[in-house]
């Protein structure tokens, strides 16, 4: 099965205090996440895949993340992160597992 990237920006995080919050992740930077089209077979499968997303978005946005503020702001980022990548991945069995577990359908099936 082919690999599929697809490559995001990041939103700049402002905290509190009108400080910015110091993550892995800063505003323009890359992000990438590989899947591959068997893991949208199944529900176990997208099951994984779900968590495989969130894992993702916490390591690039939690980094460092130790003061209320900025765990705050690397959950805003890691929201957005895996919204991005639910909506641009545009898989309905995968965007009805994103809505149960508490997040908006935000991706259009376009399978």
């Amino acid at each position: 099965m082919p690999l599929n990237a697809k490559s995001f920006k990041i939103f700049a995080i402002a905290a509190v205090s009108g400080l910015a919050a110091v993550t892995a992740a800063k505003a323009g930077d890359d992000v990438t996440f590989a899947y591959r089209s068997s893991e949208l077979q199944s529900t176990a499968s997208v099951s994984s895949l779900y968590n495989r997303l969130e894992a993702r978005a916490e390591n690039v946005c939690a980094a460092n993340a130790r003061a209320i503020y900025a765990k705050k702001a690397a959950q805003s980022c890691e929201d957005s992160l895996v919204n991005e990548w639910i909506d641009e991945i545009g898989d309905s069995r995968l965007n009805r597992h994103h809505a149960q577990n508490g997040a908006s359908q935000v991706a259009s099936a376009r399978k």
